[in-house]
């Protein structure tokens, strides 16, 4: 019986043994099956580069277990600008996405602005819409017309230029404004705390620069609401910023002896910025008008100026150089807008001059008088040479020339590029003109478009050209890549150098007309002098 039940208890442990080893075994083999599926799926899932697509996401995949890169999507919102102070109301009706946007006429054009985010459907409303062309042409925007509605959509922003003879309808489409002060901010200064007055009917000269003071003084920012605030010359001061909301419009007085030089002067000064979506009108040609010479007062100057910014701001009506940089370095200008009276003369949109590391991007210049036009003047005794300069994705209208380097050249010029500019309106699209005896090299002119050139003396697409005026210098190492003309100019090109010095030119990927150019004679470029090359 005790062997029996000895047996018996025997082999009820070794059955429990067995059924432990046996769960034990199971047990492993489960977790190995386990982790093998997961580094099996894991391996499958991400690739052998662990950089999936979504459109390499395997079948069995789940919103659950993919990261899924994400796609913001923005909602379709108009962001309305407040009308300027004493803004006359134009004839043309534009709306955007069903809402009325509000269009002034301004001088000989009317012009809009406003802010979006997605789309933007615009519809533009006038008697001639059937006729308008917009440019730049290379957007490619063609519009629905209805009777005297002409539409289109916008998917990020542009300016545009509508035009049908001489009716003339600028459109700013901006994008939203990034980090907008807050006035109430502990860095931000109100304006309205310092003036007495915003409707323009007395001067604020003393109050407007009290204010840029105590700014400096604070590194603050000198906040202007919507209001018309009437100056003469306020003097900027390092570390001082000045934001225009959209509404607000900072005017000259309108009188020579308030503005003797400049309305905004920079000099002697850094880390400046000014910016926002307000305006500065200088009333340049009623200056010019009364005062004779005494009226040729630029609207910016930076004088021996660093770390300066010039952002959004629309400026008007200039009575000489808009803006001009004058021996000055790390010069910042985006998204300008120049709208001056294209009947005047030397009311040039934006000169750097002596200058270096000068960033222009983004610029729309109506004038009368050169778009750009970078120079070594000697103006006010200063004399540097002008280099590391940089202007792109800028639009030009004008009656002169477009992208120029020039004419005064009494120091060095290089390391100069234009990269995708478009001339809607020129006498010349691309002029370089050495004239004092100095240095012009590796200038490049890339991506650049041109429409309709004429108006002028010249009438050319490319006016090149060394002359002895102070000395005969010299034009080397030009570039002009992937240029497209829409059409010929009226009057051939010129590319000439003078009593053995020569121009040298190389262009690269050029269309005229829809053709393209591989001399100099299909071009009809007119050679004096000169080195022209059409690498193939």
């Amino acid at each position: 019986m005790t062997q029996q039940w000895l047996k018996g208890g025997c082999q009820v442990m070794m059955n429990i043994a067995q059924k432990k080893h046996f769960l034990l075994g199971l047990g492993i083999f489960m977790g190995m099956l386990l982790v093998g599926a997961a580094v099996f799926g894991i391996k499958q899932f991400r690739g052998p580069d662990k950089q999936m697509t979504i459109a390499q996401e395997p079948l069995h995949a789940t919103p659950t277990t993919i990261n899924k890169p994400t796609k913001r999507i923005l909602t379709n919102q108009l962001i309305q600008y407040t009308t300027l102070p004493g803004a006359v109301r134009s004839a043309i009706r534009v709306t955007v996405n069903n809402q009325v946007v509000f269009v002034e006429r301004y001088k000989d054009i009317s012009y809009v602005r406003f802010a979006f985010t997605g789309a933007a459907r615009v519809t533009v409303t006038a008697v001639n819409a059937a006729s308008y062309s917009i440019s730049p042409r290379r957007y490619s925007i063609h519009p629905t017309v209805h009777g005297q509605n002409l539409s289109f959509t916008l998917h990020e922003p542009r300016q545009l230029i509508l035009q049908a003879g001489s009716d003339k309808l600028f459109l700013f489409a901006d994008a939203p404004e990034q980090h907008a002060p807050n006035p109430t901010a502990s860095n931000v200064l109100d304006v309205t705390r310092y003036v007495n007055d915003i409707s323009g009917r007395s001067i604020q000269t003393a109050h407007i620069q009290q204010a840029i003071y105590a700014a400096a003084t604070q590194h603050a920012i000198l906040y202007f609401p919507a209001g018309l605030y009437r100056t003469g010359t306020l003097n900027m001061r390092s570390n001082a910023s000045l934001y225009l909301s959209s509404g607000a419009l900072l005017s000259g007085t309108g009188y020579a002896w308030d503005t003797p030089d400049s309305l905004l002067l920079f000099k002697d000064v850094q880390n400046v910025r000014l910016f926002g979506h307000g305006a500065i009108d200088l009333h340049g040609m009623a200056l010019r008008n009364s005062a004779g010479d005494a009226g040729r007062v630029k609207l910016i100057r930076t004088i021996n100026a660093n770390n300066i910014t010039l952002q959004d701001i629309t400026l008007r009506d200039s009575g000489s150089w808009t803006v001009h940089i004058l021996d000055s370095h790390t010069i910042r200008v985006n998204n300008l807008k120049i709208l001056n009276d294209p009947t005047m003369t030397n009311n040039d949109g934006i000169d750097p001059d002596s200058s270096n590391n000068v960033s222009i991007n983004g610029a729309f210049i109506y004038t009368g008088d050169d778009c750009f036009a970078v120079k070594t003047s000697g103006a006010l005794h200063l004399l540097a040479a002008s280099h590391n300069i940089s202007i792109e994705n800028s639009i030009c209208y004008t009656r002169k020339s477009a992208l120029k380097v020039g004419t005064e050249t009494r120091a060095t010029l290089s390391n100069i590029t234009f990269q995708q500019n478009d001339v809607i309106h020129a006498d010349r699209a691309i002029a370089l003109y050495m004239a004092d005896g100095s240095i012009m090299n590796n200038i490049k002119y890339l991506n650049t478009t041109s429409e309709a050139i004429g108006g002028n003396i010249r009438q050319r697409l490319i006016d090149i050209e060394i002359s002895d005026r102070n000395g005969i210098g010299t034009i080397d190492n030009v570039t002009i890549a992937n240029y497209t003309a829409y059409a010929f100019s009226p009057n051939p090109s010129l590319i000439a150098g003078l009593d053995g010095h020569m121009v040298n030119v190389t262009f690269r990927n050029l269309r005229i007309a829809g053709t393209s150019i591989h001399s100099a004679a299909a071009a009809m470029i007119g050679i004096q002098q000169a080195n022209v090359k059409f690498p193939p």
